[in-house]
């Protein structure tokens, strides 16, 4: 459903709503996450769509060793913000909720991910969430798009594709300037933007090749259960053609939490949730 709610500003995004009506007594505001499968945590097992991970090798990692939905071998992003602001779980897929269990997520959050949403104007505006009660958002920009392991397969080097590089650059710019300029809008309004472009390529043995796929970089095949699967998981950046492993999830919202204006900005994460 991400692609109802998300509007030109949150492509993939953290949503926090600070207004009295939706805190639970005693507790903390609520959460709700909106994007596409960078954040899915299991939208997409419910629609008609080809753009699903419930299937092996997918979850390997996760707790039960069990494909979820999650585009990762186990937690995703969405999970770790999940586990920074103090959630005891992640807040559960929108479309998995009915009747009296959905009247009650609201008060703890909702994840409203799908994989394959887009930012269409006509999908929503953060003008209504805004009207609503949200007032912290928290961005994630776009990564270095060029590099994924399905378009360094796709490059006659093997190289990344520096144009879309630096579309994605460009991308996170405009964002920025348009969060700032919201800012000085809308009275109350707070957020943080992770500039992902700017993500440091450290810590990891492979940085180009999926753990899970098939071809060039393993980013020829989509992973499936036939598909070659890596032994070292946590050595990768990469899980499959498109999105990051667990390992890769954590490193990023510790960057994207306790990060300096390098990497997050005006604020980081952690100083967005406590202000």
């Amino acid at each position: 459903m991400a692609a109802f709610w998300s509007g030109p500003l949150l492509l993939l995004g953290l949503l926090i709503l600070q207004s009295p009506s939706w805190v639970v007594e005693g507790g903390a505001p609520p959460v709700f996450f909106f994007g596409d499968s960078i954040l899915d945590v299991g939208n997409n097992n419910y629609l008609n769509t080809k753009a699903k991970c419930n299937m092996a090798p997918y979850g390997i990692d996760f707790p039960g060793r069990k494909p979820t939905g999650r585009f990762s071998n186990g937690l995703n992003i969405a999970d770790f913000l999940a586990i920074q602001v103090g959630l005891k779980e992640s807040p559960p897929a929108f479309l998995s909720l009915s009747g009296q269990n959905f009247q009650k997520r609201p008060f703890s959050g909702v994840n409203f991910a799908s994989g394959g949403s887009g930012i269409l104007d006509k999908t929503g505006s953060n003008f209504k969430l805004y009207s609503i009660g949200a007032r912290k958002f928290g961005i994630l920009g776009l990564s270095k798009t060029g590099c994924i392991p399905v378009l360094r397969a796709q490059s006659k080097t093997g190289g990344c594709i520096e144009e879309l590089n630096y579309v994605s650059q460009r991308f996170d710019n405009q964002v920025e300037n348009m969060l700032r300029q919201l800012s000085s809008e809308l009275r109350g309004m707070k957020y943080s933007l992770f500039v992902g472009t700017h993500l440091p390529e450290v810590g990891f043995a492979e940085m180009k090749t999926a753990c899970c796929g098939l071809g060039k970089f393993n980013g020829e095949v989509a992973c499936n259960p036939k598909a070659s699967l890596c032994a070292k998981r946590n050595d990768y950046y990469y899980w499959d053609t498109f999105h990051p492993t667990q390992a890769t999830s954590k490193m990023v919202v510790d960057i994207m939490y306790n990060g300096s204006p390098q990497y997050v900005v005006p604020i980081n994460f952690k100083q967005l949730w406590r202000s």
